[in-house]
């Protein structure tokens, strides 16, 4: 889903933050870079989870300012 709560819950796996942690602007931009990078994986899998991380994080941006 594209709810923030459940960007908070990869960002706790990506980043090693924890899950209830408030997202700063920083972890927002490891995440889109992390993103980019599944993108570009092979495995098509990584990249639909890459394109669907991607989406969330520039949700996310958009929600808080």
């Amino acid at each position: 889903g594209s709810r923030p709560g459940s960007l908070k819950r990869k960002a706790a796996m990506y980043l090693g933050k924890g899950a209830g942690d408030k997202l700063s602007k920083t972890d927002l931009k490891r995440l889109r870079a992390k993103a980019n990078k599944m993108k570009k994986s092979t495995k098509k899998a990584e990249r639909d989870r890459g394109t669907q991380l991607a989406r969330q994080v520039s949700f996310a941006f958009n929600m808080r300012d």
